[in-house]
């Protein structure tokens, strides 16, 4: 027997080999067929369907010798009845084309039948079809609504299945350029716009509550629904699509949000939310007893894409978190900022006037044109501004306001400030995250810059030197969750700290004792690697007298690296990445990554250094 026919006998398929001629005869099959059917071909004296019944047995003759005319490969299903079992089988037939033979005395096409047995296949289709019709009876009666929103093409469909005459009725609606119009259309509660954008972009990934306008609702009424989406990415990792479903959420629950609401946090920046922003502002103006004049400002920076195109949203997310903490630098403690989403922010400033506020905008502005972006790049920013002293104007009025003095500033594309001459109606539709996400789906194609690669990337295009290492220091505080990196240069027998990041709310240490740092290094130094990587904690400080706890682990310091600088395989200095938090657990990738990264900002303070003696 060769290989064809090993193959041909013991393949866990059905096959056979049919002749049409004035009958369809099978010429051979394997063993699996006639098991499938439980039968033998001495069972078929009538050819191939003898035992069908005669009605269909004609009908598939009839069909089967039309495409045996054309010459043509056929695939069909059909019922078969277990001969030994009496059990009903689904069959799948592939049939193929394969021609004539010379030696047939008739005129005869020959086809190879290929049988599956499709039973379960059926089977579970049913009970798929049986359990989709459940869910589908259940969400008829009740008021979920799933959504699909299509990015790129900007096309926003919802549907609602309904039972009419004891049929479940699929209702879509379909809303083109939704972007564009949703502002308008007040399908959304113009306040939580920023979470559908922030979904798109990612910026969400759990459940979240907003506020939507239903068919039998009339304007300026809204529920509040509880939003479970997904976001679907292309082969580049680009989002592209959003499928998910909207949920009423319990008017007891609903309450208890609301009073939260308060507490919400921006997870990048730390910021407020809007909401709890809103609170705060109408709760100010709620208690002005007098006319106490105010400002609401919303600030966007310019052509932010940019900056994720060149560097990546790691550096992005960097340039984010410097605005905001430029912003917090320079308002009062009593003043309300918050993240709206994207590359915008909320600003109220209490007991200011137009001055006042023009002042502090220019101030603002320049600030952020200081942050560096690298040598090609520039940070310019748009704020759209509203001054009053009316606390009964609505909040949705001012935020309209400011909002119309953001559009008008980009759209005649100026940077600056523009303080709106008048208050504006919210009737018209909010544009809010609008102008900052109208290239939403024009993000970067390209992956995501590795840190070293754009730490590299910085300093090799940098002229600044000093910029850009203070960058570099806080892209690897941020993306690593340090709380503090100090980098110390040798001067003589001493370290003395030559650059230093915080995070936000640490305190900054520059009186650390160089001597006894190294006097430590020398004692410590089979805890060091061949590097000059080592790992400095509470555990290893206890080797040492008490009144050096505190210079080792300095202003709350847990646990700390340090990673030796080197020139020409001679340390030249330290740089310590710190953490405030907790113990932490330093990871085999933490000294790989650590290492690169120390020698990269080695080499260019050595630069600098040069640079500097030029």
């Amino acid at each position: 027997m060769n290989e064809r026919e090993v193959l041909f006998q013991n393949i866990p398929v059905g096959i056979m080999k049919a002749r049409i001629g004035e009958t369809i005869d099978i010429v051979e099959a394997n063993p699996y067929y006639y098991e499938m059917f439980g039968t033998k071909p001495s069972d078929y004296p009538k050819g191939a369907f003898t035992r069908f019944g005669e009605t269909d047995r004609k009908m598939y003759e009839a069909y089967i010798r039309q495409r045996a005319q054309d010459h043509e490969s056929f695939s069909f299903e059909y019922k078969a009845v277990h001969k030994e079992t009496e059990k009903t089988l689904w069959i799948k037939l592939d049939a193929i084309y394969l021609g004539e033979e010379e030696n047939d005395s008739e005129s005869c096409v020959y086809y190879l039948g290929v049988y599956f047995d499709i039973t379960k296949q059926k089977q579970m289709a049913t009970e798929l079809d049986e359990t989709k019709s459940l869910y589908l009876r259940a969400i008829s009666s009740s008021d979920e609504i799933i959504f699909d929103y299509l990015i790129d093409e900007d096309v926003f469909t919802y549907y609602k299945h309904v039972e009419e005459n004891g049929k479940i009725i699929n209702k879509p609606r379909v809303f083109e350029k939704f972007l564009v119009n949703i502002g308008r259309d007040k399908l959304i509660y113009p306040d939580d716009l920023v979470y559908f954008y922030d979904l798109c972009r990612e910026h969400i990934d759990h459940p979240f509550d907003i506020r939507v306008r239903r068919e039998e609702q009339r304007a300026g009424e809204y529920t509040k629904m509880r939003v479970h989406a997904s976001v679907q990415k292309d082969e580049k990792d680009r989002p592209v699509r959003v499928i998910g479903t909207l949920r009423p959420v319990p008017p007891r629950e609903s309450m208890e949000k609301d009073t939260d609401s308060i507490d919400e946090k921006d997870e990048l920046t730390g910021l407020i939310s809007r909401k709890a922003a809103r609170k705060l502002i109408e709760e100010f103006k709620t208690n002005s007893s007098v006319a106490v004049p105010y400002a609401l400002l919303i600030l966007d920076i310019k052509d932010f894409r940019k900056v994720n195109d060149a560097y990546g949203h790691i550096f992005g997310d960097n340039v984010l978190l410097q605005v905001a903490d430029i912003i917090i630098e320079n308002i009062n403690k009593s003043d309300v900022v918050a993240r709206l989403g994207g590359d915008e922010f909320l600003i109220f400033l209490k007991n200011v006037g137009k001055r006042a506020v023009v002042s502090m905008c220019d101030k603002l502005c320049r600030a952020i044109r200081d942050i560096y972006v690298g040598e090609d790049l520039r940070i310019d920013s748009c704020i759209g501004a509203v001054v009053s002293q009316d606390p009964s104007v609505a909040y949705d009025d001012l935020l309209q306001t400011a909002d119309d003095a953001l559009f008008e500033l980009i759209t005649s594309d100026r940077v600056g400030v523009e303080i709106a001459k008048e208050i504006s109606n919210h009737n018209k539709g909010l544009r809010i995250s609008y102008i900052a996400d109208r290239n939403l789906r024009k993000e970067t194609a390209g992956k995501e810059k590795r840190l070293s690669e754009l730490i590299f990337e910085l300093l090799e295009k940098a002229k600044d030197i000093d910029r850009a290492i203070n960058t570099v220091l806080a892209l690897v505080g941020e993306k690593k969750g340090l709380s503090r990196i100090t980098i110390m240069h040798r001067d003589g027998e001493e370290l003395k700290v030559t650059y230093q990041w915080t995070a936000r709310g640490v305190v900054p240490n520059t009186s650390l004792d160089g001597h006894i740092i190294l006097d430590y290094q020398n004692r410590m130094r089979e805890n060091f690697t061949e590097d000059g990587m080592g790992i400095i904690d509470e555990g290893t400080v206890a080797k040492f007298d008490r009144s050096k706890k505190d210079i080792l682990l300095p202003a709350g310091c847990k646990s700390l690296m340090y990673c030796d600088m080197l020139e020409f395989g001679e340390p030249t200095g330290m740089v310590a990445y710190v953490d405030c938090t907790g113990k932490r657990e330093w990871k085999d990738k933490d000294f790989k990554s650590f290492r690169t990264i120390t020698r990269l900002i080695s080499a260019y303070t050595l630069k600098a250094k040069a640079i500097g003696k030029e």
